[in-house]
């Protein structure tokens, strides 16, 4: 039997039932008052503690020790305070609140004894009780912490998400299959040919899924994953160390990295067994999603089709560009990335290769483009 006494399902059970104007951050500066100011407005918090209060809530991290070091010394007294006068009194429905832990507390008997589960459940003070549950819960955690990866926002110096295109459209069936995938095996590659999106696929489901991940490390392959790897900058390199050195310290340290971590690596055209070191990084328990344009047999395997294939008709593709501010018709170059390099060119012509226009004829491809810019009451789905 699985422990369900966590952090993550003790705090989602408190926000499950709390007032729709107490937001998260609210609710987690209050519990944890002693060491973050919960008198900050919302304007005076910066995006990176939210996301960080995300990832404790969420289980893709452990609260820091120093925080229940802080509680120790006061005994706890100013957490169940803070359940008092702050936390509970933004909570619709108390005494539901107290039944959905109670719940998670028996169901969890045969991990944390009959013993210790009797003790929370006789409180009959609510703060008191509440306060039992959230130490108990974090210490839990603790007690498995190899499970979660090391924070190395502050340790690689590069390597990080590039920005991804503002104008992304499209593609929402294949951003939740990518999500579905990688929960299921941890290494998943996105195929599709030349011109179809995969990097920008890539960048955009880390983006949005960002507050699953501890770490989110971008590489761009450029015919050695060894090479890549050691090429990345960590804050303590030095300009004497060598190639190889750089390459054990870094590979050191991925491999400390677990489930709650994303590696993109990007623009990996090769198969697997062409590059002797892939399948040892592969065996590692990070999540790690593939660009490329070949496809590999023994891996999960995800192509990105056509806009036009995958389901998407024009007049949907029209709305999705219009709402970004693009005009098809306009004459207008915009910036591409492609494989490491930005060029410009026409939406117009980027377009024709996303919904495989290429075979039509001039004419028929001069209908079609325009039709984007104007689409009529009656269209001729592209097929």
């Amino acid at each position: 039997m699985r422990n369900r006494l966590t952090f993550a399902n003790t705090i989602s059970i408190l926000l499950e039932n709390k007032k729709k104007t107490y937001q998260q951050h609210q609710l987690v500066r209050s519990l944890f008052s002693a060491y973050l100011n919960d008198e900050l407005s919302s304007g005076e918090i910066y995006a990176e503690d939210n996301t960080m209060y995300s990832r404790w809530c969420t289980g893709a991290r452990p609260i820091p020790m120093e925080i229940l070091h802080i509680y120790e010394d006061n005994n706890f007294e100013v957490m169940e305070e803070d359940f008092r006068c702050k936390i509970i009194p933004n909570l619709i429905n108390e005494s539901q609140a107290r039944s959905q832990i109670e719940e998670l507390i028996n169901d969890s008997r045969n991990i944390i004894g009959n013993k210790t589960a009797d003790e929370m459940l006789a409180l009959t003070d609510n703060a008191a009780f509440f306060v039992a549950a959230i130490r108990y819960a974090i210490l839990s955690n603790h007690g498995h912490s190899s499970l979660f990866s090391p924070d190395l926002s502050d340790t690689i110096q590069n390597s990080r998400l590039p920005s991804i295109t503002e104008e992304f459209v499209g593609r929402k069936n294949e951003l939740k299959e990518c999500g579905k995938l990688l929960q299921e095996r941890p290494t998943l590659f996105i195929s599709g040919v030349a011109g179809i999106g995969k990097s920008e696929f890539a960048k955009y489901y880390a983006d949005k899924n960002h507050k699953k991940y501890t770490n989110i490390i971008y590489l761009y392959y450029a015919g050695d994953l060894k090479k890549s790897i050691a090429g990345m900058e960590f804050d303590d390199d030095t300009s004497e160390m060598t190639e190889e050195t750089l390459f054990d310290r870094h590979y050191k340290t991925l491999k400390k990295l677990h489930h709650d971590s994303l590696i993109i690596l990007d623009n990996f055209n090769v198969l697997p067994k062409d590059d002797s070191f892939f399948r040892k990084f592969a065996q590692n328990d990070f999540q790690l999603l593939i660009t490329t344009r070949c496809r590999p047999t023994q891996y999960p395997i995800m192509e990105l089709k056509s806009l036009s294939a995958s389901g998407m008709e024009v007049e949907e593709l029209l709305y999705e560009l219009q709402t970004c501010g693009l005009s098809i018709s306009s004459g207008e170059a915009v910036e591409l990335y492609k494989d490491g390099d930005y060029t410009d060119g026409l939406m117009a012509e980027h377009l024709k290769k996303l919904l495989q226009l290429g075979k039509l004829s001039d004419p028929c491809l001069d209908v079609h483009t325009r039709g984007l810019s104007a689409v009529p009451a009656r269209y001729v789905p592209i097929s």
